[in-house]
């Protein structure tokens, strides 16, 4: 439990600065502002996850994002899926 809580305080800062990155689109940025309120959220654990991989999905897909910037949602990704397991 103490990983998991870890990983996802590790996620919320790399969230925070995507967005705070110049580069990242402004809807990109709105998304992850949500993003960051999920997390913030009282619910289940697994249910975050589930939502901010949804949501992150998502994003990753917009064509306005720079390839780093990608790099780093998926890395995003990789990390919240091995603390889902």
């Amino acid at each position: 439990m103490q990983r998991e809580q870890g990983n996802v305080i590790g996620v919320m800062g790399a969230l925070k600065e995507l967005s705070e990155d110049s580069e990242v689109p402004k809807n990109v940025k709105l998304k992850i502002e949500e993003m960051i309120e999920v997390l913030k959220e009282d619910a289940d654990i697994s249910m975050r996850i589930h939502k901010i991989l949804q949501k992150l999905e998502d994003v990753v897909e917009d064509k306005n994002l720079q390839p780093f910037s990608r790099t780093q949602i998926y890395n995003l990704i990789s990390t919240l899926e091995s603390v889902s397991l």
